[in-house]
């Protein structure tokens, strides 16, 4: 019986804390990539994120278009959703700082896959839904524009097909693998 309320418990942890990181974690991406703040959808994440940054944003500065109150409050709900996992489960004890470096690597991992989904969904659209007008569409192409034009630098379009999008996800994807990885590699070093 404790095996099912933990899992039910474990759940509900990873859906209210996970969707209050992802929110945060697509707010600091609009605001990263210049997404129109005017955009429904970006106004609905701002009002839906504000009660939680806005007390942080007192007391933390802003480094040009990073915003650090969405950083530190992604920190803290990730630590809280690895050690509250962690207490969960029971294996282990972790200290405080296997956790933040943990966090860290997971903020990023998370931050990567995002990125990634967003330009394959973006590639879909430009398949599918030529000329057509919708919000969502709007700040996809807000976040996946920096990126893109970035690969089309490297790769230029040939023959009238777009490989920006191939280019851009394995640099992601490398990302992953040289950074995220390690990260959480050293987190597993301090776990006692």
């Amino acid at each position: 019986m404790g095996t099912y309320t933990s899992n039910a418990g474990f759940f509900l942890l990873n859906i209210l804390l996970g969707s209050a990181i992802f929110i945060v974690l697509l707010r600091l991406i609009l605001q990263l990539m210049g997404a129109d703040s005017s955009n429904p959808i970006s106004q609905s994440i701002k009002a839906i994120t504000d009660p939680i940054l806005q007390p942080t944003r007192r007391y933390l500065p802003k480094f040009q278009s990073l915003d650090s109150a969405s950083v530190i409050i992604l920190i803290a709900l990730q630590m809280a959703l690895t050690w509250l996992s962690l207490k969960m489960i029971s294996i282990l004890d972790p200290d405080i700082l296997s956790i933040l470096i943990f966090s860290i690597g997971e903020i990023v991992a998370k931050f990567v896959r995002l990125l990634i989904w967003a330009i394959i969904i973006n590639a879909l659209i430009s398949w599918f839904s030529v000329g057509s007008y919708h919000p969502i569409v709007d700040v996809i192409n807000s976040i996946t524009s920096p990126l893109l034009d970035r690969a089309r630098k490297v790769l230029p379009m040939s023959t009238g097909l777009d490989f920006s999008p191939l280019i851009a996800i394995i640099a992601l994807q490398l990302v992953l693998i040289l950074i995220v990885s390690p990260l959480k590699d050293i987190s597993n070093i301090f776990l006692r």
